[in-house]
């Protein structure tokens, strides 16, 4: 019994479109997994960077699929996946790199439980790992998805495994089998909910989705608002998944709140003369319309093999009109590993000098009282230059606010440094002694309390906020 763990054939797949400059970090993880039977592909969408070349030069032992032109994810791994011969699948992402017995665990969980048809790792940020990238796949009553977990502080609240809506196809390991069961990915969709999509097929055939966090990937995924153009495939592909899966009974309710959800987007845009967006979303429902006759086909056919009812997803979906989206830097995330030391500076004010010291956790600058301010999430990382690397005593000083009273911690290069109690309604300085030998200083601060003015305030407000913060640095 010890050794049927790692008897079974694992092939991993690789669809790249000019990512040359990740392959390295990708493959020699790969390489060095702990689990014996792994056999590597690579499906190249006609990278024009040497990608394909570059593997085989420095990789032999992988096996490269040359496609004569970009097919995106979903087709580009159907068709690697139509050539693989294991026992399970492993996709991932070439921005990606995996913990040495993360397969094993992977395997570990599919052979306990029969019935789990995928289950996927947690994906930490590849350059901060103290920060999630993803944990899964939720989605609320319109399924438009998002991913569980996405640019929280990892404090351990995604540390039991579970069952999930869906997988990322970042890192998507999925027993063999299914394919013969529920076919392929949808080709139509070319990026874009293809994995949520395979996931609630795999639900509708009585297989479960699990997210085992003990199995580790890391991913180089940067955060980016979509453009137009991917708004549109976005909801064009959100809509045929809905008619695809949905029963009929469960469509009699999401369909039209889908539909009036649309068209009130598209009116918004119109009297607001953003006439571009309009024309994408009302493209998402023409493309539907279109497409609806081949649609209709694959229902049926998802229809015809289904043993399950709507209640398990229907029980999963977020109970809002919209899933609060985590917050979407609007500047260029530094990372740990890589941030500048010559960009720094030993005292930063928001919206003055701070864009080249944020890590995650930050909102938009906003103006209080002639104060710049940026308010944190559950957590802000900032980096700081450290004037005095010797080792001698410094001060960490915060200015710092809440509506309410606050509590928090402040950690600096992984080290608890002191607590806080913000009082609320008025402005306070923080101040923390602590003694680092660094030039680079991390400082994360983490209130244990937050509030969505909307709820708190009654103001048009969504996010979830922690404390304002508008100056903060080292004093010697």
């Amino acid at each position: 019994m010890e050794n049927k763990s790692t008897d079974s054939l694992v092939n991993i797949i690789i669809v790249t479109r000019n990512h040359v400059e990740h392959l390295k970090d990708c493959l020699e993880s790969v390489m060095n997994l702990k689990y014996p039977q792994v056999e590597i592909i690579l499906a190249d969408n006609a990278s024009t960077d040497g990608s394909a070349g570059f593997v085989q030069q420095k990789f032999p032992s992988v096996k490269i699929i040359r496609l004569d032109k970009n097919y995106g994810f979903a087709e580009g791994n159907n068709r690697a996946i139509k050539q693989a011969k294991g026992d399970y699948i492993f996709l991932l992402n070439p921005d990606t790199k995996v913990e040495s017995d993360c397969i094993n665990r992977l395997v570990d969980t599919m052979e306990k439980d029969k019935s789990i048809g995928i289950c996927m790792p947690k994906m930490p940020m590849f350059n901060e790992p103290s920060v999630i990238n993803t944990a899964g796949i939720i989605a609320n009553e319109l399924l438009l998805g998002r991913d569980r977990g996405a640019w929280e502080l990892d404090c351990g609240q995604y540390d039991r495994e579970k069952q999930i809506l869906g997988a990322c196809g970042a890192g998507m390991f999925i027993r063999r089998n299914l394919f013969k069961k529920i076919g392929y990915f949808d080709r139509l969709y070319f990026t874009y909910y293809e994995d949520l999509d395979f996931s609630i097929r795999t639900w509708w055939i009585g297989y479960k989705v699990n997210f085992v966090p003990q199995a580790i990937v890391y991913h180089k995924y940067r955060p980016f608002r979509k453009d137009i153009f991917n708004e549109y495939i976005d909801h064009r592909n959100r809509l045929r998944m809905m008619l695809k899966n949905m029963s009929l009974v469960t469509l009699g309710w999401m369909l039209p709140k889908s539909l009036y959800s649309d068209i009130k987007s598209i009116y918004r845009h119109l009297r607001r003369k953003r006439l571009r967006l309009a024309y994408y979303r009302l493209k998402a429902l023409i493309w539907n319309l279109i497409m609806l006759p081949d649609t209709l086909i694959r229902r049926v056919k998802i229809q015809m093999k289904r043993v399950v009812k709507d209640k398990p997803i229907i029980s999963m979906l977020e109970r809002v009109e919209r899933i609060i989206e985590a917050p979407l830097p609007n500047y260029d995330v530094q990372y740990e590993a890589t941030v500048d030391r010559n960009g720094l500076h030993s005292w930063v004010k928001m919206g003055e000098n701070d864009t080249t010291h944020l890590g995650f956790g930050w909102y938009d600058v906003e103006t209080w009282s002639e104060r710049n301010i940026r308010w944190t999430t559950n957590y802000g990382i900032i980096f700081l230059k450290n004037s005095l690397p010797g080792g001698e005593e410094e001060t960490l000083e915060i200015e710092a606010y809440s509506h309410f009273q606050t509590e928090g911690g402040v950690w600096i290069n992984g080290k608890r440094v002191g607590e806080f109690l913000i009082r609320p309604g008025e402005w306070q300085r923080l101040c923390f002694k602590f003694w680092n030998h660094e030039q680079v200083l991390k400082v994360t601060i983490k209130p244990e309390e937050t509030f969505i003015p909307k709820l708190a305030l009654k103001v048009r407000d969504n996010r979830t906020l922690g404390i304002a913060i508008s100056e903060i640095g080292i004093v010697p």
